[in-house]
């Protein structure tokens, strides 16, 4: 995989984008989980702002890795933009996603999800 993308799950992608001042609160939450070793991927949906987003990741500082979505990458994620930020997906070992998560999301919610995942 890229660098920082999980081989293996449970991982939780959370998407966000620089209009969405509700996915940039969640950093600092992300960042913490992150710390106690879960697998979390940031994706910037900022493919036509890439500037606004390097500049959000600089101010924020998330400790997790992150990858900024290009428009073309985001269509073949079968990722609509409509589906609303933020938007957190938690995957299972396989990487497919188990959960989602429209809104914002509390910590408590993505450990629940996370431990229904391991067995």
């Amino acid at each position: 995989g890229q660098a920082g993308v999980p081989d293996k799950g449970p991982a939780v992608v959370a998407l966000w984008a620089t209009y969405c001042p509700p996915c940039i609160e969640e950093m600092p939450m992300f960042s913490a989980m992150h710390a106690e070793g879960v697998k979390i991927l940031g994706v910037s949906m900022d493919g036509e702002n890439v500037e606004g987003a390097k500049k959000v990741l600089k101010e924020r500082a998330p400790t997790y890795p992150q990858v900024i979505l290009q428009e073309s990458s985001m269509k073949e994620a079968g990722l609509a933009l409509d589906a609303g930020l933020p938007f957190t997906l938690v995957l299972n070992e396989q990487l497919r996603p188990a959960y989602a998560f429209r809104g914002k999301v509390t910590k408590p919610e993505v450990e629940a999800a996370l431990r229904a995942l391991v067995r």
